[in-house]
């Protein structure tokens, strides 16, 4: 996987992003910076983190650019020669992410050294303004297919081949987000869960002893002389009230709804009179008057 970083001067990275990037990326760590006196300078070969951040810390200057790289080793040996960056001309340094597939693999260099070293290196040094054209970009581009291609100068300008296949974060470059925290996995999370929902140890003693608590939701009644089966009885109350009172209404609403449409020509009233029994004798007739 690899990942470059170009920093501008007056820019940060963060250490825990820089610890995060060479986690995954473990291979090799390096850096270059300018800083406008006519050369770069390269740090390369750094194999833990402490050695790298030693480094990189000292040299780190507000005024100062950098090219940044942790490597994931896919083509050549995990050396010091095949860490980036690779110096084109005294003024100029390249770092890389992906691989380039058209490049010959010579003299045990991985296909980064053998492009920079053979093919990006002489162009730079026979026309150093190639690869600030449009024309000049185009064929870089080409070259390295889906790779990403950073190019430093002595001021702290840099080129980036490839540029819109990495991102900017917080004025800074990278090409993809290694630099962020692994993500999870979803075996991993599962893992997880399921440790968090065993019992601990002293969970699994109070069972052994019979002496693990549970929440008593009766102890506050229980103080005030009640009892648990008091408790449920009032409960049960509650739900028959609660019942009695829901089968009341939904009969009122039935007869006011039968009343509105019409199929009911007296007022629910007289009907409960009438079930009363205290109607009797008289004869109901058109209207909604009672006779006797």
């Amino acid at each position: 996987m690899c990942l470059a970083i170009y920093k501008p001067k007056g820019e940060e990275v963060a250490k825990d992003r820089l610890r995060n990037a060479f986690n995954r990326n473990p291979h090799g760590a390096g850096f270059t910076f300018a800083e406008g006196e006519g050369k770069v300078h390269i740090r390369k070969g750094f194999f833990t983190f402490d050695q790298f951040w030693k480094a990189y810390s000292k040299a780190n200057k507000p005024n100062r650019s950098f090219l940044i790289h942790f490597r994931w080793a896919t083509k050549g040996k995990k050396t010091k020669g095949n860490c980036h960056p690779f110096r084109l001309t005294k003024t100029h340094a390249m770092i890389h992410n992906g691989t380039i597939d058209r490049v010959l693999l010579k003299d045990g260099g991985s296909d980064s050294a053998n492009f920079a070293k053979r093919i990006l290196a002489p162009i730079v040094k026979s026309h150093p303004n190639f690869i600030y054209t449009t024309h000049g970009q185009k064929i870089v581009n080409l070259a390295i297919g889906a790779s990403k291609v950073a190019v430093m100068n002595s001021a702290g300008n840099a080129v980036i081949f490839n540029e819109h296949k990495g991102h900017w974060d917080s004025g800074v470059w990278y090409s993809n987000d290694t630099y962020l925290p692994r993500p999870c996995s979803r075996q991993a999370k599962s893992a997880v869960q399921s440790l968090l929902q065993r019992p601990t140890e002293n969970e699994k003693i109070a069972d052994i002893l019979g002496q693990r608590t549970y929440k008593d939701y009766h102890a506050s009644n229980r103080g005030k002389g009640r009892s648990y089966i008091d408790d449920l009885e009032d409960s049960y109350d509650r739900k028959q009230d609660t019942q009695m009172e829901s089968e009341e209404e939904l009969q009122q609403q039935l007869m006011e709804e039968a009343h509105a449409q019409g199929e009911l020509d007296f007022d629910p009233t007289i009907g409960e009179l009438l079930d009363s029994g205290e109607l009797d004798g008289f004869q109901v007739v058109d209207g909604d008057e009672p006779n006797g």
